[in-house]
């Protein structure tokens, strides 16, 4: 998921690098551009931008999320692809559970809304400890 300023952009971002483009028919993977205003991020997440910058990006440099507050935004969509995704992130170690549980905190999210989230962060401590289903 790529956050983007201008909503211009992020139509053209989709035409070029979205799902079924040549991009994604050349790469095997695709970029999903949502604006600002759509994104639901945690307090403080342009401090925690990732500068990726070598090779492959031809030396020009992308801020790239962190790997806590993409999770925590894409949960706010709790969609099940959404959340295979964190699921993936917390089981390969590429996040904890306690950064999750921080990001999921940081969200402006109503009191259920920010309930439901941390209770499927309960859960899913409750699952990797015993190896048992995803919630």
């Amino acid at each position: 998921m790529i956050v983007i300023d201008a909503l211009e952009q992020v139509d053209r971002i989709h035409g070029v690098m979205g799902e079924l483009s040549a991009f994604h028919r050349t790469h095997g993977f695709f970029v999903d551009a949502v604006g600002l205003e759509t994104a639901h991020l945690p307090k403080g997440w342009r401090e925690r931008l990732v500068p990726v910058s070598n090779a492959n990006t031809r030396m020009k440099t992308g801020l790239c999320l962190d790997p806590g507050d993409l999770a925590a935004s894409k949960l706010v969509a709790f969609r099940e692809k959404d959340r295979e995704f964190v699921e993936n992130l917390l089981t390969l170690r590429l996040l904890s559970i306690n950064e999750l549980r921080l990001r999921v905190e940081g969200l402006e999210l109503s009191e259920p809304g920010l309930a439901r989230l941390l209770s499927w962060v309960d859960a899913m401590e409750g699952r990797l400890r015993t190896g048992a289903e995803a919630p």
